[in-house]
């Protein structure tokens, strides 16, 4: 792991600043934003990008164990499109650090896991890792994502190629946005990897199945 400045990632990734000021853009609100807040580090770049975005989850009913079975997926779907690097990103220049006083055992755990990376218990910019460093990551976000809300709301995950990103949201559910024109894979593949094509929290005690969602 590493941590990259993220005028550094804009400056050698266009298509993540794109996107990255397509969110911005989508956010700011002219009323009560100003464009020379740091948050909105990436508004004034062209924000013109074309994507396929869809959903997709890890079938699993154990919550304990879900971003564990996550990691092991994302892992094997990391292989099928040859990317062994990843940027870890928000779309806003927001805290990764939240409720750190959170009181939720796995919440505090995140946190515990991510200050090893961070001791001082702020970090604001991008981050770096390897294909060995993900079932880490994918705990912290997973479960800040879903119980911290105080967290920047999309965390982006990069390949370097610049070929994809996925995001996680309080579901547990894996959105991806495909930088390929709609090339990066199929249907059938996700299929095979054992992910499932829908968008629900399959947590809930009365969660319904639905159909794929794009988003």
């Amino acid at each position: 792991m590493k941590a990259i400045n993220r005028n550094e990632v804009f400056e050698n990734f266009p298509k993540i600043r794109t996107l990255i000021a397509n969110f911005q853009s989508a956010f700011f609100d002219e009323e009560y934003d100003s464009k020379e807040d740091e948050i909105f580090d990436a508004i004034n770049f062209e924000n013109k990008i074309e994507t396929e975005n869809f959903c997709i989850r890890v079938p699993n009913k154990n919550l304990e164990k879900h971003a564990e079975k996550s990691s092991d997926k994302i892992k094997k779907l990391i292989d099928f499109l040859k990317a062994d690097e990843l940027i870890i990103i928000s779309h806003l220049k927001l805290d990764f650090f939240g409720n750190i006083e959170h009181d939720y055992p796995k919440v505090a755990n995140a946190y515990k896991k991510l200050a090893k990376y961070f001791p001082n218990k702020s970090f604001k910019e991008s981050i770096e890792i390897n294909k060995s460093e993900i079932a880490d990551f994918v705990e912290i976000l997973f479960w800040l994502e879903r119980c911290d809300p105080s967290i920047p709301e999309y965390v982006f995950w990069f390949d370097k190629n610049e070929k994809f990103c996925f995001y996680f949201c309080k579901y547990g559910n894996i959105h991806i946005i495909d930088l390929t024109n709609g090339n990066l894979i199929s249907d059938e593949e996700l299929l095979n990897l054992g992910f499932a094509l829908d968008d629900y929290d399959q947590f809930e005690e009365n969660a319904i199945e639905g159909r794929q969602i794009k988003v």
